[in-house]
C-alpha cells in the first residue's frame, strides 16, 4: 500500500490528515505543543533510579523534621502525584519510612508514657 492509499483509506475511516503524524518533517507531527507535552511528562523511573530518586526526593522534603515524614500511604499518595514516581509501591514507602523516619514517627499514634 502506498502513502496515497493509505491516507485515501484513513480519511475513509474519519481520520482525516492523520498521516500527518507519519512524516517526522510535518509540522502537525514537530508542534511546539507535542514537544512540551513530552518535556512536562517525563517518563516513569524504575528499579535503582526509582529508588535513588525517592530518596533524594524525601530527603529534600522533609531532611529539616523527619517527625513531619508522612504515614506509608500519604508519602505514596505523594510521590505518584510526581509522573516520574509513577511505578513507586508501598513497599518503596516502607523502606524509605525505615531508612528515614525517626522512631517516634514511625511509632504513630499517641506518645508512650514513661515507665
Amino acid at each position: 500500500m502506498n502513502r496515497e492509499d493509505l491516507e485515501a483509506e484513513l480519511d475513509a475511516a474519519g481520520f482525516p490528515g492523520a498521516t500527518a503524524e507519519l512524516d517526522p518533517t510535518s509540522s502537525e507531527a514537530q508542534s511546539d505543543e507535542a514537544v512540551a507535552t513530552a518535556t512536562e511528562h517525563p517518563r516513569p523511573l524504575e528499579g535503582e533510579k526509582l529508588v535513588a530518586a525517592l530518596e533524594t526526593w524525601v530527603t529534600n522534603d522533609w531532611c529539616e523534621d523527619w517527625n513531619q515524614l508522612p504515614n506509608r500511604d500519604e508519602l505514596l499518595c505523594l510521590a505518584r502525584k510526581k509522573p516520574e514516581f509513577a511505578y513507586a509501591t508501598e513497599q518503596h514507602m516502607r523502606d524509605l519510612r525505615a531508612k528515614f523516619g525517626t522512631e517516634e514517627s514511625k511509632r504513630g499514634g499517641r506518645p508512650r508514657k514513661p515507665g
